[in-house]
């Protein structure tokens, strides 16, 4: 009940983004409210999932899934805040990766989308390098690394165990621009585990 609207919210307002005719005033408040509704989902999504995770009521449901199409996806979501902070997503896709992969898209989808949205969050004027590898194929299975890079301020030593934590963050002192609930990490982790 919690995402339904959002997603009425969210699609809508993609839509109304294709429209040409929109002025540049307009676009960029359209292109605020979908990263605003993006967020949110992607917010209440976390809750959930923490919930869930720690229930062990955690299922994965596989689909066959477009890989190529589903990673410029998520990175065309982003387009508002790449704007905002001033960065630029470099997209290399493995050519050999098969068109079709059978996965858990929303799994997949929500691993790739914390990662990419952490490394925006902590980059200005910088770059994010977003890379789909396929390592291997056995038989049908398709061994695909994906990689997340960026050159902004990166993380402590000291730290870079307590950021998979729940709700916790690099420091307290966040600005607007860093702002988070600190459950992106801990459910990329317990996801990818």
């Amino acid at each position: 009940e919690l995402r339904t609207p959002l997603y009425g919210v969210v699609g809508l307002t993609s839509l109304m983004l294709k429209n040409n005719d929109l002025s540049t005033k307009d676009a960029k408040y359209l292109k605020s409210l979908k990263y605003s509704g993006d967020y949110l989902l992607n917010l209440i999504n976390d809750i959930l999932q923490v919930g869930k995770i720690e229930s062990n009521k955690l299922e994965l449901n596989n689909v066959s899934v477009k890989i190529k199409p589903l990673i410029q996806n998520i990175i065309d979501s982003f387009e508002y805040r790449l704007e905002e902070s001033n960065n630029k997503i470099h997209l290399s896709i493995d050519e050999r990766l098969p068109e079709f992969v059978v996965c858990d898209k929303v799994r997949l989808t929500q691993v790739l989308f914390n990662l990419i949205g952490n490394s925006i969050k902590f980059t200005e004027n910088g770059n994010i390098y977003v890379r789909a590898i396929l390592l291997d194929t056995i038989n049908e299975n398709a061994n695909i690394r994906f990689e997340i890079e960026d050159d902004g301020m990166g993380i402590p030593k000291d730290k870079q165990t307590m950021i998979f934590e729940n709700f916790s963050q690099l420091s307290e002192n966040i600005n607007m621009n860093q702002q988070g609930t600190g459950l992106g990490l801990t459910i990329t982790k317990k996801l990818i585990e």
